[in-house]
């Protein structure tokens, strides 16, 4: 009796009619981590064009942070890179919080430098997308329409680019190619002064012209191209502003103003013939602005 009763236990626990418990199926790993990251990075020393101004230099700082864009997957890396030590040109990337994204071996990496922690409104969308802070040179340029010509606040708005290459992924850790990021300044700054003259060359008093606009442009092959237009800039003073130079091959710049009286042109000549990136232009003369006729 015992024996058919465990008989019968034993085939009714392996019938058909008792379900077996699968596994859990298991969600699929998300591509994004999180990413522990250290780049030793190195700041190119810009050069000076006047005798009467120093060395453009701008030193690492603690609180500047650097954002991350992979190229080659075309994602942004949630979170930022920030400089261990500052004072100098040359320092240590480490992770400022939590650095998430998607990276594999032989990614190519943007790492966009933004000085002290500054972030104009409309920037971060940008660099989500993989722009540049310099991408757009038009009024719509965050970087460019937060500037007010002040010379304490410029350097705020000096960004440099670097682009390393994943070389190897180890327990999450990035380690990019020779380990080292070397940045590159993606403008120079200006140091503008104007003059006024009227149609039959009387000098004009600045402060005279008011509230007026300045529009900024750059030739190329004759024509100039708008960059930038700044409204109510203190016209009578010395302007310092961060400008994009594309590429090295603009000759001239073009500055328009408009004011309630009409229109005044005045040009400024590239010093070496082209203007570069990473430089301060300090003209030794105020740019002459000629009163166009209407």
């Amino acid at each position: 009796m015992s024996v058919a009763i465990l008989l019968g236990v034993s085939l009714t626990c392996c019938s058909d009619d008792v379900e077996i418990a699968s596994p859990e199926e298991e969600e699929p790993e998300s591509a994004e981590r999180k990413w522990d990251m250290t780049v030793e990075a190195v700041m190119e020393g810009g050069t000076r064009t006047a005798a009467t101004v120093e060395d453009f230099v701008h030193p690492f700082s603690t609180g500047d942070r650097v954002y991350v864009y992979n190229t080659t997957q075309k994602s942004f890396f949630d979170g930022s890179l920030k400089p261990r030590t500052g004072g100098s040109l040359a320092t240590t990337l480490v992770p400022a919080d939590e650095l998430k994204g998607i990276a594999e071996e032989g990614d190519e990496l943007k790492l966009i430098y933004v000085p002290d922690d500054v972030m104009p409104e409309g920037l971060l969308s940008q660099l989500q997308k993989g722009d540049d802070p310099w991408a757009y040179t038009s009024n719509s340029n965050p970087c460019l329409a937060a500037q007010k010509g002040l010379l304490d606040e410029v350097m705020n708005y000096v960004f440099a680019k670097s682009v390393v290459k994943v070389e190897s992924i180890r327990d999450s850790v990035i380690l990019v190619s020779e380990g080292r990021a070397d940045f590159t300044l993606l403008q120079s700054i200006f140091q503008l002064s104007f003059r006024f003259e009227d149609k039959d060359g009387n000098e004009v008093d600045t402060k005279k012209i008011g509230q007026a606009t300045l529009t900024i442009s750059y030739e190329i092959q004759g024509a100039f191209s708008t960059i930038c237009q700044y409204k109510n800039l203190p016209l009578e003073g010395v302007l310092y502003l961060a400008l994009p130079i594309r590429g090295p091959y603009y000759s001239t710049m073009g500055f328009y103003v408009i004011d309630e009286l009409g229109t005044w042109y005045g040009s400024m000549n590239a010093p070496e013939g082209k203007f570069h990136n990473g430089k301060i232009y300090c003209p030794t003369e105020p740019t002459l602005m000629k009163r166009t006729p209407n």
